[in-house]
């Protein structure tokens, strides 16, 4: 079994490295005009669009179209629209009108993204929207705020406390997708200067704090739009991923392992980032107990389990769309596979997803991954 995984493994790699390939657009923020004579889609101006069948996600990026027929074992399929910034004119063919850009909250109410700008109203920030700039925004969709929990949505708007947390969502700046870096960029944001991380993933998938630019490069006259699928929350308040799983009682067991060892410090650190496969407490009781009980009171069986179950960098749960090899700290290749039901980590199931600290994000799974202790 051990051997098949590896070669399953070893194959998968192999199949990356031929298909991770650069495929975002390279530019400093203009219009990009594209011809497409493909399925129909004839005229300048039209843009690819992969859909998932039997959910609402969809990719852009023009990447993901050419390399990828099924996303989490769901079938694909595309469709053609305008490109950003053109329209449709009766009787042609393709996006002959070139829309003439507005400023952030005008382009925003083009997307249809009206709770933003109700928010934006609220929190005293559509002026500086609108007159000011340039900025990068990330504005959460409809879907994204109404799925929010009340709280953190009175807090976009609550100039109470100080800055309005809809304030940690705009960025300094002109940033579209093809600037961003590959890994961990942080960006200072205008909510008092916290920072988010960005993220830019292969098949085109970028992240901000985990939450997926679902559409990208959206211009304005003063900055970019960028339509994230989550309300997002300054990473210094969660603390480190050690400090969350500290916070966090479905991970007791695996936070003792880690004061047992040296992982605690190690992922307290500010120096590099990290992904946790962090078990819950009932994965643990799932062990034979003395082989539990080493773990929790031997430092050496403590680093060597606990080492099997951290990845360096910010692997998001939306990063996975085919199934990909990453190395922990003991130098061992997980495989890690996007299925219709979830993710899984070799064969543990991702139960909970981005739970996401200020150097790092922990998923937590249903089995613990053994080395030989």
């Amino acid at each position: 079994m051990t051997s098949f995984l590896s070669h399953l493994i070893l194959s998968v790699m192999l199949v990356n490295i031929l298909l991770l390939t650069d495929c975002q657009t390279k530019g400093s923020g203009k219009r990009r005009q594209r011809r497409s004579t493909r399925n129909g889609a004839e005229g300048p101006n039209m843009c690819k669009v992969l859909q998932v069948y039997g959910r609402q996600d969809k990719y852009f990026t023009h990447c993901v179209a050419d390399h990828l027929k099924m996303i989490c074992e769901r079938p694909t399929y595309e469709r053609w629209e305008c490109c950003p910034g053109f329209a449709k004119k009766s009787r042609e063919l393709g996006c002959t009108i070139e829309k003439p850009l507005d400023n952030i909250i005008g382009t925003a109410r083009e997307l249809k993204l009206n709770k933003f700008i109700d928010i934006a109203e609220k929190a005293r920030l559509t002026t500086d929207l609108m007159q000011y700039g340039p900025y990068t925004a990330f504005i959460p969709s409809d879907e994204a705020i109404a799925d929010a929990a009340p709280a953190l949505v009175s807090s976009l708007s609550d100039t109470k406390g100080g800055s309005p947390l809809i304030r940690y969502h705009i960025a300094p700046g002109r940033l579209n997708i093809s600037n961003f870096k590959e890994r961990d960029q942080e960006l200072v944001t205008l909510h008092d200067g916290s920072r988010v991380r960005v993220n830019k993933y292969a098949y085109g998938v970028a992240t901000v704090n985990c939450a997926r630019i679902t559409r990208p490069d959206e211009l304005a006259t003063n900055g970019i739009v960028h339509v994230i699928d989550k309300v997002i929350t300054p990473l210094d308040v969660h603390g480190t991923v050690a400090e969350r799983l500290a916070a966090d009682e479905r991970f007791s067991q695996f936070n003792l392992a880690m004061l047992v060892s040296e992982m605690s410090k190690k992922l307290k650190t500010k120096k590099g980032s990290f992904t946790v496969l962090a078990p819950t407490d009932h994965a643990f009781a799932k062990l034979p107990a003395d082989l539990l009980n080493r773990i929790l009171t031997d430092a050496d069986t403590a680093e060597k389990v606990l080492q099997r179950h951290v990845v360096r960098g910010v692997f998001c749960a939306d990063a996975i769309v085919v199934s990909v090899g990453l190395k922990t700290l003991d130098d061992t290749r997980l495989l890690f596979r996007c299925k219709r039901d979830g993710l899984l980590v070799n064969e543990a199931k991702v139960l909970y997803s981005d739970i996401v600290g200020s150097n790092g994000v922990i998923h937590g799974i249903d089995k613990v991954l053994l080395p030989d202790v």
